[in-house]
């Protein structure tokens, strides 16, 4: 049986601009999240999943073994000043014009500096690491649960990373995701969020 859970969300701006316009459906269950930028509450359905990854969690104790993709997403984290704590593996992801306007697809978007347009429809590598060192580090730091450790999504499309996004780890840390860099969707598109979310949900 599901349960609903009311959580109070860090961030709580920009996810209640990204939920304004879609309704919801998970298991047969319609959910319709009605409000804008001045929410203080959502009520979500208890199911856990990641913000892009929707296939098994991997096991963290298990060494796996790194392709060129992943030597490629390592270096670019080094090179940020990210310590890597351990490697997680690699997902694929894709998504059709149609899914963009829902999540977990619009959430994803929100937090890149680049258009999903050229991607639509092409296989993207996510890459997945936890470190430290990330600026979600200092803004989660005062939680409590929270490891000091980020998950960080090293998006590579074509041999090239094109984005990604991270999310805090720790049992009870409160959160939705950012951008690689630990940005907000509101911090990289400004006034212009609410007519992107609107322009791609239309296209449902």
């Amino acid at each position: 049986m599901l349960e609903f859970i009311d959580y109070e969300i860090i961030g709580i701006k920009q996810l209640g601009r990204i939920m304004e316009y879609q309704k919801l459906n998970y298991f047969g269950i319609r959910l319709t999240l009605k409000g804008g930028i001045n929410m203080k509450r959502i009520v979500f359905l208890a199911v856990i999943f990641f913000l892009v990854g929707c296939g098994p969690q991997m096991d963290s104790d298990d060494e796996l073994a790194m392709d060129s993709d992943g030597e490629l997403a390592k270096q670019y984290l080094l090179d940020k000043g990210y310590d890597i704590e351990s490697y997680k593996g690699n997902q694929d992801y894709s998504f059709t014009r149609a899914e963009l306007g829902d999540m977990p697809h619009n959430s994803i978007w929100a937090v890149q500096t680049i258009s999903p347009e050229l991607y639509i429809g092409k296989e993207i590598v996510q890459e997945v690491f936890v470190v430290k060192n990330h600026p979600l580090s200092e803004m989660y730091g005062h939680q409590e649960g929270f490891t000091g450790k980020v998950e960080v999504r090293v998006f590579i499309y074509n041999d090239e990373v094109i984005g990604g996004t991270s999310y805090p780890v720790g049992e009870g840390v409160n959160g939705w995701g950012y951008s690689l860099d630990g940005k907000t969707a509101e911090e990289i598109h400004g006034d212009d969020l609410d007519s992107l979310l609107k322009e791609w949900s239309a296209q449902n």
